[in-house]
């Protein structure tokens, strides 16, 4: 507690509190007493409440500071809101969102017609139903599209809206962002890196309430038949695990037809069972937004 409400306080009276009831509820037998503050708080000014001490620090009640009930409460209020906060900034940087696309949020996005401004409109709200704890009536999205539309940054914004709605609501938020090669990468690397099996690295992205996976089929293994087999397996097991009740987010410069024949039949069937596909076919931002020079 800080100084400023520290203030000193005078014991008035002292009653006796009936000791039976205190045994009767499991506590060692010694005399419990009401006692009567009056102090006078540098905020609040003169503040009487009442407290209970036991005899074993009447002797020091005198001499003991005591704080103003209001600033307590006040000072308890701000540690919660700490703790809280602490706790949402904790499970923010489990989401894993690349540095560029923390904080990025929906009206950063230039939107140049209708059918963008509905996008943005439904990922909004997609996002809302998510942090109200809808996730289990939520579709799955397939964003497809050239490099630079901006797909990337609409799933992070998604991710960055349902942290930002669970700080406001004070409730907890769960999501994680990963590029596709990084699963691949992991499950190579699970023992070394991280200390742990394969199975439990992908299960990490299995019970994520929302998961992010970015740039589908960058790690293209189809060279080798059998490194692209066992990614397929690794991501339907994902898929398959997540579909009925866990949302997930795919990006990916493939087509919808490629992405069917890179996930194969089972895991798009799953993801497809309750999906809504986002064609992002318009110009890329980074030609729109692009300056060179030739020297």
């Amino acid at each position: 507690m800080t100084n400023q409400f520290v203030i000193e306080s005078q014991l008035e009276k002292l009653d006796v509190i009936n000791t039976e009831i205190l045994d009767e509820c499991g506590f060692d037998r010694f005399k419990y007493y009401k006692a009567k503050q009056t102090l006078i708080c540098p905020k609040h000014g003169e503040v009487t409440f009442s407290c209970v001490v036991t005899n074993k620090s009447k002797e020091y009640l005198g001499s003991l500071k005591k704080c103003c009930p209001e600033c307590v409460d006040r000072a308890v209020k701000a540690k919660e809101q700490w703790d809280f906060t602490q706790e949402w900034k904790r499970d923010y940087s489990v989401a894993c969102l690349p540095d560029h696309l923390k904080a990025v949020r929906f009206n950063e996005f230039k939107t140049n017609d209708d059918r963008q401004n509905k996008i943005i409109s439904f990922l909004q709200s997609y996002a809302e139903k998510f942090a109200n704890g809808e996730r289990k009536t939520l579709p799955n999205i397939l964003m497809v599209g050239s490099t630079g539309t901006g797909k990337t940054m609409l799933a992070s914004c998604v991710i960055n809206d349902v942290f930002a709605k669970a700080f406001k609501d004070r409730k907890q938020a769960s999501a994680r962002f990963i590029r596709s090669s990084e699963i691949t990468q992991g499950c190579w690397t699970a023992r070394q890196e991280y200390g742990t099996t394969e199975q439990a690295f992908l299960d990490t992205f299995i019970h994520k309430p929302l998961l992010v996976i970015d740039d589908l089929g960058e790690n293209d293994t189809s060279g080798n038949s059998e490194w692209a087999k066992r990614d397929r397996e690794r991501l339907s097991e994902i898929l398959d695990n997540r579909y009925q009740s866990m949302p997930t987010i795919i990006t990916s410069n493939m087509t919808v037809d490629q992405v069917e024949q890179f996930l194969g039949d089972r895991a798009f069937d799953r993801l497809q069972e309750r999906l809504v596909i986002i064609r992002c076919d318009w110009e890329s931002h980074r030609q729109q937004n692009r300056v060179v020079m030739e020297l």
